[in-house]
């Protein structure tokens, strides 16, 4: 695979970490509060995207065999809370809004976001064995996307913040979208 076919898988299975960052980020008002946030959104999303391709070249079919019953439903679930949460957010009170940042939440997005990247692992050793190098560009790319997605939240909340309720309620149909799609790849409808 090329560099820039690396690239373009790589932002492919940054969407998914990109659009959680990008809602998660309008929870916050603080700038000082948003930029650890960021970090933290961008290192564990990383840190997935850079694992899970390893897992799935490593694991190989075996693994496949023994996920590939429930992996979907997992993805899906993790999104699907994660959308209903944000849809109660949106319509709570402003002083009850909390950014989103506790290691379950974390943890939880990490794993739904990256399901997709193991498929991409245990695809790859039939089609290149840089593994290292491919999940670390993937996880890169990965980190810069979900810094951004972060930062540009906070900023579109922070400057349209009359229409935060509605940019929450559109983050997690986005985030329903990404699991039903999920469940679509993997033939349950």
């Amino acid at each position: 695979m090329s560099f820039f076919e690396i690239f373009i898988v790589a932002i492919a299975l940054g969407v998914d970490a990109f659009a959680c960052s990008l809602v998660s980020g309008s929870f916050c008002k603080s700038d000082k509060k948003r930029l650890a946030m960021a970090f933290k959104y961008a290192l564990t999303f990383a840190f997935f995207q850079f694992v899970m391709p390893l897992i799935g070249f490593i694991g190989g079919e075996n693994l496949l065999e023994y996920i590939s019953s429930f992996d979907h439903w997992v993805s899906f679930l993790l999104l699907a809370f994660v959308a209903f949460n944000m849809i109660k957010e949106a319509f709570s009170k402003e002083d009850e809004k909390t950014a989103k940042d506790s290691i379950f939440w974390l943890l939880s997005l990490g794993v739904a976001t990256s399901i997709d990247a193991l498929a991409v692992g245990l695809s790859l050793i039939a089609l290149d064995n840089r593994i290292f190098y491919i999940s670390s560009v993937i996880g890169i790319v990965c980190f810069f996307m979900s810094l951004t997605g972060v930062l540009l939240g906070g900023f579109l909340a922070t400057k349209f913040e009359k229409l935060s309720r509605y940019m929450n309620c559109a983050g997690a149909l986005v985030l329903l979208y990404i699991g039903i799609e999920v469940l679509i790849e993997h033939g349950v409808f």
